[in-house]
């Protein structure tokens, strides 16, 4: 009869998790102002990349601070080849293990540099969160939109605070691909 119990517990406690949990049937852009204006969030997940020159996957921490900065913190499995990577205005501090190297270049640039891959790290920080970058044009479809030559696409939305931000997501650019998974936001 425990077992029995305990199970049904467990049946229960799944179908809630996945209650906040919700496929991309047609891609909406929901609240974008809000979402623009977010001060402080947290994605923790996963990252793989895959290009013609390179190919890794690695757990991803992004911080977010509006108006200070953006910290992303890369590492292989069980914590190997660990970076910290703080984006400001101006500056973009690489830290590999308690060395730190300053660039006064676009984070773009310092991440082809370290990777061999162009990422557009600007415009990811909004798309991370469902939405096109506020400073270039875009084209929506079904699974999310079109913008500076990269394609978008979302397929699973996850609920986090009263928002449903991104779970699971593409981002296609002629050889590049990129794949994010975010196993946890905390939006403050």
């Amino acid at each position: 009869m425990l077992y029995w119990l305990a199970g049904l517990f467990l049946l229960l406690f799944q179908g809630c998790a996945q209650q906040h949990i919700k496929p991309v049937e047609n891609y909406a852009l929901v609240r974008p102002q809000a979402l623009y204006s977010l001060e402080h969030w947290v994605a923790e997940g996963r990252v793989a990349v895959h290009s013609e020159e390179e190919s890794f996957s690695a757990s991803l921490v992004w911080m977010h601070r509006q108006h200070v900065e953006d910290v992303l913190e890369l590492a292989g499995p069980f914590g190997q080849g660990r970076v910290r990577i703080t984006v400001r205005k101006n500056i973009v501090i690489v830290d590999e293990g308690g060395r730190q190297q300053k660039y006064y270049q676009s984070a773009e640039k310092v991440f082809r540099r370290f990777f061999s891959v162009n990422v557009p790290v600007e415009s990811l920080r909004y798309w991370l969160l469902g939405v096109p970058s506020p400073e270039q044009s875009y084209v929506l479809d079904n699974r999310g939109f079109f913008q500076a030559g990269w394609q978008v696409e979302y397929s699973l939305l996850q609920k986090a605070g009263v928002f449903y931000l991104p779970k699971k997501m593409r981002l296609n650019h002629r050889q590049v691909k990129i794949k994010i998974i975010v196993d946890q936001w905390k939006i403050k």
